[in-house]
C-alpha cells in the first residue's frame, strides 16, 4: 500500500508503474490518499489498483494513519503487508528478493535500504538509467521506504502510532516495538525521488516520541475513511521508460 497526500501525479505514476512491473506480482495494491484527486483515482482504476479516500484535514501529513487505513483495507488479502513510500521507485526484482529472504527464515520486519535520486531526473528515464545515477545518502537507518512485515504482527502491535505527524521516525518507533528489524541492503534497487526535507522541528518532535509506547487505541486505522474502491488486483504492466 502507498500513502499519499500532495504529490505530483507523475511522481506517483513512477512509483505505481514500478510496483506493477515486479517479476513476482503483488497480490493487491492500494493507494490511500488524504484528499480527493480525480486524476489519481482514474489512474488507479486504469492500473487495477485499489483507491481509498481519506477525509482531508488541515493537520500535517499523517503517514501512520494512512498506512494503518491501508492495512485495515487489505487485511486478509495476503500474509505480508508492504508499505511503500510515495516517492519510491522500485526495481522489478525487489519483491522477489524480499520474499526469498523471508522464505529463508527471516522473521523480523524488513526494510530495503534506499538510494537517492537527484532533483534533476527526467520523467522518461529508464529504470536501469535511474539506478546507475542513484547515490548513497548514508540512509542506514531509514526505515519505511519499502517496508515489509506480517499482517499478524502489524495487527498485534496496533500498527504505526498515529500521533506521528509530518515526516520521520514512525517506522523506527514501530521497529523498536517489534524488537528489531532487518535493514536489507540490495544496492540501488529502491530509488528515492527527491523532495523537500522535513523541518528540523518536526523531525525532533517525532524522534523524541519514537522512544515511547504506542498510543493507538482499538480504532487504529478506522478513522477518516470517506470511500474505498476495491479492484480485482493489479494488472501487469511495463515500466513507462522501457526498461
Amino acid at each position: 500500500m502507498i500513502p499519499v497526500r500532495g504529490r505530483e501525479i507523475w511522481r506517483l505514476q513512477n512509483c505505481l508503474n514500478s510496483l506493477i512491473a515486479q517479476t513476482v506480482p503483488f497480490v493487491r495494491i492500494a493507494v490511500v490518499e488524504e484528499s480527493n484527486s480525480p486524476r489519481l483515482a482514474a489512474l488507479c482504476e486504469l492500473m487495477g489498483i485499489d483507491y481509498v479516500q481519506v477525509r482531508e484535514t488541515r493537520r500535517p501529513f499523517n503517514r501512520s494513519k494512512l498506512v494503518n487505513i491501508g492495512a485495515r483495507h487489505l487485511a486478509g488479502v495476503a500474509q505480508y503487508l508492504v508499505a511503500v513510500d510515495m516517492d519510491a521507485i522500485v526495481l522489478p526484482h525487489v519483491l522477489k528478493q524480499v520474499l526469498d529472504t523471508l522464505k529463508a527464515g527471516e522473521t523480523r520486519p524488513i526494510s530495503v535500504r534506499p538510494r537517492r535520486l537527484s532533483a534533476r531526473i527526467k520523467k522518461q528515464e529508464s529504470l536501469d538509467r535511474l539506478a546507475s545515477r542513484a547515490w548513497d545518502g548514508g540512509d542506514h537507518s531509514t526505515w519505511g521506504m519499502f517496508a515489509v512485515d506480517s499482517f499478524q504482527r502489524f495487527g498485534e502491535l496496533r500498527g504505526l502510532d498515529e500521533r506521528f505527524e509530518g515526516w520521520g521516525w514512525e517506522d523506527t518507533h514501530y521497529i523498536r516495538r517489534a524488537g528489531g528489524g532487518l535493514m536489507l541492503d540490495l544496492g540501488p534497487v529502491v530509488l528515492h525521488q527527491h523532495h523537500p526535507r522535513a523541518t528540523q522541528q518536526e523531525a525532533a518532535q517525532n524522534r523524541e516520541m519514537s522512544h515511547g509506547p504506542n498510543a493507538n487505541d482499538a480504532k487504529w486505522g478506522l478513522r477518516g475513511i470517506e470511500d474505498a474502491v476495491p479492484t480485482k488486483g493489479p494488472v501487469r504492466g511495463a515500466w513507462y521508460g522501457g526498461s
